[in-house]
């Protein structure tokens, strides 16, 4: 049911509109969406973006390898 007010369109608690989705679905519902979105962004980032392999050299001080003591 819906109010008209000084202007404004106030909505009654209880109304068929609140009674039609509970705030829990509604969560999971965008929950939902939002993890499909990023499952489709991570997904969409692995199949179209493609890697260029190179080699890597680090020389290691032997310092490294004592143990302090």
């Amino acid at each position: 049911m819906m109010l008209l007010v000084n202007g404004l369109t106030v909505r009654q608690a209880g109304s068929a509109r609140d009674e039609a989705m509970p705030s829990l679905f509604r969560f999971l519902v965008f929950v939902g969406l939002i993890g499909g979105l990023a499952y489709g962004a991570v997904f969409g980032l692995a199949t179209f973006v493609q890697l260029h392999p190179r080699e890597i050299i680090v020389t290691v001080p032997p310092t490294k390898f004592l143990k302090h003591q």
